[in-house]
């Protein structure tokens, strides 16, 4: 439930930043995500992790999973 009212109130955060929802579909969310937490962001691309050989595969999911264990914040989203 938190992460609904949490989820919420940024959006409603970013609107008045941003002066109304009509400009929030010309922010792209990892510039949000970066302004909100000062980190750095990062698109991957799993379409290229697809067509990618398999040892590529590997690679990404051990990088992934490394980067999960140290408290990287990941989201996986649609375009």
């Amino acid at each position: 439930m938190l992460e609904y009212l949490v989820g919420g109130a940024l959006i409603n955060l970013f609107t008045k930043l941003l002066g109304g929802y009509a400009n929030l579909e010309f922010v792209r969310l990892e510039e949000l995500l970066m302004d909100l937490t000062g980190g750095v962001t990062e698109c991957i691309s799993l379409q290229t992790i697809h067509s990618a050989p398999p040892m590529k595969h590997v690679e990404f999911y051990e990088k992934l999973e490394l980067a999960l264990k140290e408290g990287t914040f990941v989201i996986f989203c649609t375009e």
